[in-house]
């Protein structure tokens, strides 16, 4: 089937441009981008201890609305989808921690876009699956209602 032809039966899932997010250099940036994803709150800490290290510890608490995303979301994490212990979820707070370093935040930032390209596509075709079986079943109420009056 044709592209053209593609976008006219299902105009709504068309697949979108994420142009906006593969743009975004800074994890924050990122952050405000998602659509999905809400900062609750943020945390940076240095450690004073050790001034030589000169290191700054960086901390996101996020909330998920969406369930789909949510579930998604933590299967990914539970089956070690993340190179690192980067991201938790926390189940007494319903919410995810982010947790890095600040130099570990382009790696993190290359996993979540990678990580958001994925669920795109899962939910684009879950979309598309549910638009089929509705017309599946819409096609064979159809058919009954065909077979009942013909015989």
């Amino acid at each position: 089937m044709s592209q053209v032809a593609k976008s006219i039966v299902y105009p709504q899932l068309s697949v979108q441009s994420t142009s906006q997010v593969e743009q975004v250099t800074t994890l924050a940036d990122w952050f405000h981008s998602c659509a999905w994803i809400q900062v609750d709150s943020t945390g940076s800490f240095s450690f004073p201890n050790f001034p030589e290290k000169k290191e700054v510890f960086q901390v996101f608490y996020c909330s998920v609305k969406e369930s789909k995303i949510k579930h998604l979301l933590k299967t990914i994490l539970s089956l070690g989808g993340l190179s690192g212990k980067l991201i938790d979820y926390q189940k007494e707070n319903d919410s995810f921690i982010f947790r890095l370093y600040k130099h570990e935040e382009q790696a993190l930032l290359i996993q979540l876009k990678r990580i958001e390209n994925y669920l795109s596509k899962e939910l684009r075709f879950k979309r598309v699956l549910a638009q089929v079986i509705f017309n599946e079943r819409k096609h064979r109420a159809q058919e009954r209602l065909l077979r009942n009056e013909l015989f």
